[in-house]
């Protein structure tokens, strides 16, 4: 199945942002309407197997389509911070194409077969600066690194016979201004995540130990609005969280097994409310953990019913740096004080973030969207008094719900700075049903 993108509902997805299935709240003093034919932010998922990338609802898991272009063994994928290219690394034949991430449509082949001796791409990185393009490759055992404009190759950044790198898998860059110029590289086959100076690429140690918390086999990596680092132990079937600061083992925030995991690869924080989604590449899934407790939530998407196999790379369309929470998140009636027995219809939330540090006075928070899982529901009569398009916290949500089933508020942020591409932050409230 192709696809073709509206570049005017993309924009709506980023400027605006959009989110779902029900009656949205509409316009404020600035005129900001968001509705229901607003198109869905997505994420990019790699079917190994079927030589596709499909393009996933991130809310409702549904194939959105897959990418015109087949690309031969997808691996691992990368949105540049700007959101204009998407990259994919062809495992199979040695090259990384480049699509257009607004469109999704092929814009070319950015590195050539072959280009530095690439043979066996797993994932692509583009340095925050856009200078340099990294790209792992198991049959180098290293990364090679390429211009971040023009895709020529530069030299072997690092590789066996002179680093103690073995299994490069994925790499990320700190969000914390000290270990700024350097990245960190997944090194699977050693157990360890090991620290590189991007310009040098001199190799500075570990920045998780070997084995560290029962580390086996690190693939994905993702540093999570918490400021902490997060990578899926492919060996032990588990998602292990480390300080984002020292690299010391704080827990495993995905247990063992937990929602049948099984060869666990990418991972990256997303979708409604910014759970974790983790590809469980031994189950044909992507499974989604609470973004606060790791507890299991769901199947976001399942390979039986949409076609895809042996998945690898994810990668959402918008990634968010900062988490919203709401308080409270679950509600029920109060008492009112007017009249005796009484109950009050709404309840006032108050919404609050955190973030890794680079996000500061200069980012820009704004409203969205609060809408609702419940499509008999109309979220103008259940929320009262929310400004959208402003940084608005503070608003009431109905409490009560004679449904049967409990009803799920989704509420939508943008955030963005000046000359940067803008993030969404969602935070859900439930109203158990009475």
């Amino acid at each position: 199945m192709k696809f073709k993108f509206n570049r005017k509902f993309f924009s709506a997805l980023i400027g605006l942002a959009c989110l779902a299935s029900s009656p949205i709240s509409s316009a404020d003093a600035n005129n900001l309407k968001v509705t229901d034919t607003d198109p869905n932010p997505w994420y990019y998922l790699s079917s190994f197997n079927t030589n596709e990338v499909f393009r996933i609802d991130q809310n409702t898991g549904e194939s959105l389509g897959v990418l015109d272009v087949q690309v031969p063994g997808p691996f691992a994928s990368f949105v540049t911070p700007s959101g204009v290219n998407f990259f994919v690394a062809a495992g199979s034949t040695g090259e990384v194409y480049r699509f257009d991430a607004e469109t999704g449509e092929f814009k070319d082949i950015f590195i050539t077969a072959g280009s530095g001796g690439l043979l066996t791409p797993t994932a692509p990185i583009l340095t925050p600066d856009e200078k340099y393009l990294f790209v792992g490759d198991l049959n180098l055992n290293g990364y090679l690194r390429y211009d971040g404009h023009t895709g020529e190759y530069i030299d072997i950044f690092a590789d066996a016979s002179t680093k103690p790198i073995s299994g490069p898998f994925m790499p990320v860059f700190s969000p914390f201004p000290e270990m700024k110029g350097k990245i960190l590289i997944a090194s699977g086959f050693t157990n360890s995540i090991q620290i590189y100076d991007i310009e040098s690429g001199d190799y500075e140690g570990n920045f998780v130990e070997p084995g560290s918390g029962g580390l086996v086999t690190p693939v994905g990596l993702v540093f999570g609005p918490d400021g902490n680092l997060y990578t899926t132990s492919s060996g032990t079937r588990s998602v292990k969280r480390y300080d984002g600061r020292t690299g010391a083992f704080i827990d495993d925030f995905v247990p063992v097994g937990s929602g049948g995991i099984l060869e666990p690869r990418a991972l990256e924080f997303g979708g409604r409310n910014s759970d974790l989604h983790v590809v469980s590449s031994g189950t044909d899934e992507v499974l989604r953990f609470d973004r606060l407790t790791g507890d299991f939530a769901g199947v976001s998407a399942s390979g039986a019913e949409l076609g895809f196999r042996s998945p690898r790379g994810l990668m959402f369309s918008s990634r968010p740096f900062t988490f919203a929470e709401a308080s409270p998140s679950v509600l029920t009636p109060k008492r009112s004080n007017e009249r005796r027995g009484n109950k009050k219809k709404f309840t006032p939330i108050d919404v609050s973030f955190f973030s890794v540090p680079n996000v500061d006075d200069s980012y820009i928070f704004e409203l969205v969207s609060i809408d609702v899982d419940d499509p008999t529901r109309n979220v103008r009569k259940d929320v009262k008094k929310a400004k959208y398009g402003t940084d608005d916290r503070n608003f009431s949500i109905r409490n009560r719900n004679n449904s049967g089933r409990d009803r799920v508020y989704t509420i939508t942020y943008r955030v963005w700075k000046e000359g940067e591409a803008s993030v969404l932050a969602t935070t859900t409230v439930t109203v158990p049903s009475s």
